[in-house]
């Protein structure tokens, strides 16, 4: 559990309440999560604004790949995990992808790729489509990346049959 209530190495007030506004005589503090307004006092969370990886020496976040993928026909929800690759270089994007029962899963990775080169960007490779039953989630219900990176990684090591 972080306990900590002062940022360390760096000017907590600064990083996490200068230019904020205030709300009932308080000032709200900035935190790690990007939220979408759906319409008056209706919020949705929408994964961490940090969560970034590096395709082909551009930084992307996984909100903005998982926003475009999402809406590829077939798809219920995904995660996108940026992996670096054994030799060095950019990250290799992994995007965990659950289906509905109906979808073609061998033609999804292309659908993905064009969806990607068509509404992001086309240096974007997607390395890999891995199908999954449920995404990972915290008790507060996001998707928990890092346990999906650790997962890839592990698979990984197990297929090259090195040691973790």
């Amino acid at each position: 559990i972080g306990l900590s209530i002062r940022l360390l190495n760096n000017d907590n007030d600064k990083v996490y309440y200068a230019n904020c506004p205030t709300w009932k005589d308080k000032v709200l503090r900035r935190h790690g999560d990007r939220m979408i307004v759906l319409g008056p006092n209706q919020f949705q969370s929408d994964g961490r604004a940090d969560n970034t990886m590096n395709l082909g020496g551009i930084k992307v976040g996984s909100a903005e790949i998982e926003r475009v993928v999402n809406r590829v026909p077939g798809v219920l929800e995904t995660a996108a995990i940026g992996v670096p690759p054994p030799e060095g270089g950019p990250d290799r994007l992994i995007v965990y992808t659950v289906t509905k029962p109906e979808a073609d899963r061998a033609a999804l990775k292309n659908l993905m790729q064009q969806a990607i080169k068509e509404h992001l960007n086309p240096l974007y490779r997607l390395h890999e489509v891995s199908f999954i039953d449920a995404l990972p989630r915290t008790a507060s219900n996001k998707v928990m990346h890092k346990d999906l990176r650790a997962k890839y990684r592990q698979q990984e090591t197990a297929k090259s049959g090195a040691r973790p």
